[in-house]
């Protein structure tokens, strides 16, 4: 009698991979285990259109990484299809490719809790549903029941979906480049073998200083004492909740130093740094001056102070608008902003004691205590504020 094999299994696992670290190579090993996955393709994104890449270098360095880190285990396959392709990659268009190359296999898609409670939102997710079966991971049984509420959810929508269980091995890229940035040794935080390659390429040095005495001279003639002062309290409150935010604590003092420093320019020159700045211009900003100085600083700091850390320029950009999708670095700076201890509005005892239990709750609190004000005084709102409402409101606020 003829055995008929079973069906072999192809984990595909997306990411920038900046860099490759060890908990991306333990969560697709823990996939394979416990997913029966045959192989798992690693695949770094040219440009991701799901998130902000802060601080992404060349493609041929992070697929070079994912070479190393992948080659001691023969059951993941680093790709560099959507390198190859190049633009933004849409997981959906990688699907296609991949179903023509693996003919008969089952697709699964690898992807992170957070990824997972957002697949419905992705670019033609109906044929996402169609070309693989969706695999998420649980850290822990309250996730776990999240998940498989989620899991329902985009059943009823016509996906195939698998829940796998194993505690995260957590490692943030964003602290590992920090690390990196400052000559720090990750330890067995990356893979064998990047580390040393990131030290021979040189990837990932910093090209500036983070010295808040680098700064004072250039803050001294362009600020007022008044701003200076608050300044000086911005960045120590930043400094603050950066500890809680597992950031960088000098990065984030050096952010709030820095985030008023086109505040005392003439608003013709605000506009004129502004326009460098690179956002996208929305046309209600041309009639919030008060806004304009966070969009003057983010082209400022990269043109005339050296600053080329794309976080660090984004959190004196969104300092007054914020935005969604804020880095926790964004979030310093923001929240920074409003309880420095030189502020004194009504509500900023209220915002203190928020901030000390939750961040993201405190800042909740100072958007809607903002877009109140501009309502009292009939004034626009920034789309830019709207939308980091309502991410939060859905966040704190699940259905």
């Amino acid at each position: 009698m003829e055995v008929t094999r079973k069906t072999r299994r192809l984990g595909v696992f997306g990411g920038t991979f900046n860099p490759i670290h060890s908990g991306h190579i333990y969560m697709a090993l823990s996939f394979a285990g416990q997913l029966g996955l045959d192989r798992v393709l690693v695949v770094p994104t040219m440009i991701p259109p799901h998130k902000q890449a802060l601080g992404l270098i060349g493609h041929g360095e992070r697929y070079a990484m994912c070479q190393i880190a992948c080659a001691p285990y023969p059951q993941l396959v680093p790709c560099d299809l959507e390198l190859r392709r190049g633009g933004s990659s849409y997981t959906v268009d990688t699907l296609r490719a991949l179903h023509r190359y693996y003919p008969g296999w089952e697709l699964c898609l690898l992807v992170g809790s957070d990824m997972f409670f957002t697949l419905e939102k992705w670019v033609r997710s109906e044929e996402i549903f169609a070309l693989a079966t969706l695999c998420a991971a649980a850290r822990s049984p309250g996730e776990l029941q999240a998940l498989a509420r989620k899991k329902k959810e985009l059943e009823a929508l016509g996906a195939r979906c698998e829940i796998a269980g194993f505690p995260e091995l957590t490692v943030s890229s964003t602290q590992l480049r920090e690390m990196l940035a400052e000559g720090e040794a990750p330890g067995n935080l990356l893979p064998p073998g990047v580390g040393e390659y990131i030290a021979e390429k040189g990837l990932y040095r910093r090209k500036f200083s983070l010295e808040q005495k680098d700064y004072l001279p250039e803050l001294e003639k362009l600020l007022t004492p008044y701003r200076l002062n608050h300044s000086l309290c911005v960045a120590k409150a930043a400094e603050k909740l950066a500890l809680g935010l597992g950031i960088s604590e000098k990065k984030a003092y050096l952010a709030g130093l820095l985030h008023d420093i086109c505040k005392d320019m003439p608003k013709e020159q605000q506009l004129q740094w502004a326009r460098k700045s690179g956002i996208i211009w929305d046309r209600k900003l041309t009639c919030q001056p008060q806004l304009w100085h966070g969009f003057a600083a983010a082209a400022f700091l990269r043109e005339k102070l050296g600053i080329d850390d794309a976080d660090l320029q984004n959190a004196v950009c969104y300092h007054t608008t914020a935005r969604a999708g804020m880095s926790p670095l964004e979030k310093a700076v923001y929240l920074g902003d409003y309880i420095s201890e030189d502020r004194t509005y009504p509500d900023v005892d209220e915002v203190r004691r928020l901030a000390k239990q939750s961040v993201d709750e405190a800042i909740f609190y100072t958007l809607r205590y903002t877009l109140g004000r501009l309502a009292e005084k009939g004034e626009p709102v920034c789309t830019l504020t709207w939308e980091a409402y309502n991410e939060l409101w859905s966040k704190l606020f699940p259905c």
